[in-house]
């Protein structure tokens, strides 16, 4: 094994993750003298467990690990960079549904609460003054069976990310709330490492920010090769990875303000009940600062 081995977990396959599949897939990490094994954990929650247990090096999950920090004073990582600009989650109903409030008394399948697309799901629905007006359904765990779920008639409307979102679209369902728009401050997605691998590979860890850094630049900077990728890796239609490329790849970047994830801890504190903390704690942005500067 290198010793430059790096276990990075997704919590789930959808491109949400692109800029990490891309740079494993394209050899942007061997090009930084990388070797990092991807793997797929079921969800947030898991991501963050194997992180701070020292099972994986580094995830991209952001609020569970806020949560863990909140509720059981975890703080043996730090958040070192973002991933998107932008939520991916929308609730999206059927075709016949013209507004959220047509929801109202109806049926929505959500990921459970401690998901940060069920947290997120709460917080909206707070907001929007529907609160315990729509039932919160908890049938199906992946994107995938949800989808399926809501495509078949199963539910009124679901919570989706990512190209599920466009899936659901081209089947004529409609986007009836778009978390970007309703959280525009919050990102839910950052790269996060222990803080054992700060210490002791500090320069590999700033090489896989590099390697995250030129994935997006590449996504964003040559559409066509990153269409290609998705079709092949995802298995799109070649339209759809068109029309995600448009409408997504902007929305990817390293940057991430600290007060982004005090926005993230201020919502699982309104949802949960955890005590507050400052944000400065657990995020440390010297590498990507570093990796910002350098002259390309």
């Amino acid at each position: 094994m290198s010793d430059n081995k790096f276990t990075f977990a997704v919590p789930a396959r959808g491109v949400g993750f692109a800029p990490v599949h891309y740079a494993a897939r394209e050899g942007l990490f061997r090009k930084h003298g990388l070797d990092v094994n991807v793997i797929l954990l079921e969800g947030g929650p898991a991501c963050a467990s194997a992180l701070l247990a020292g099972e994986i090096h580094l995830t991209s999950v952001l609020g569970p690990l806020v949560r863990c920090a909140m509720k059981d004073g975890a703080r043996g990582f730090r958040v070192i960079s973002g991933m998107r600009k932008k939520l991916e989650f929308a609730i999206v109903g059927k075709p016949q549904l013209s507004s959220i409030q047509d929801l109202t008394g109806k049926n929505l399948e959500s990921p459970h609460g401690d998901w940060s697309g069920g947290t997120y799901l709460k917080y909206v629905l707070r907001l929007l003054g529907l609160e315990g007006k729509i039932r919160l359904d908890y049938n199906y765990v992946t994107q995938e069976q949800r989808l399926e779920g809501l495509l078949k008639g199963e539910f009124e409307a679901g919570l989706l990310a990512g190209e599920k979102v466009l899936m659901a679209q081209e089947r004529g369902f409609k986007v009836l709330v778009a978390f970007e728009e309703a959280l525009p401050d919050v990102s839910s997605s950052a790269l996060a490492t222990t803080l054992e691998q700060l210490k002791t590979r500090r320069e590999e860890v700033k090489a896989f920010i590099r390697a995250i850094q030129g994935a997006i630049g590449e996504m964003q900077g040559s559409p066509q090769k990153f269409v290609d990728f998705l079709c092949r890796h995802f298995s799109m239609s070649r339209e759809m990875a068109s029309s995600f490329q448009a409408r997504q790849s902007p929305k990817f970047s390293l940057p991430i303000k600290v007060e982004s994830v005090q926005k993230e801890i201020d919502i699982s504190h309104e949802v949960h009940g955890f005590p507050r903390i400052k944000a400065e704690e657990i995020v440390d942005l010297t590498l990507l600062s570093e990796v910002m500067s350098e002259k390309k």
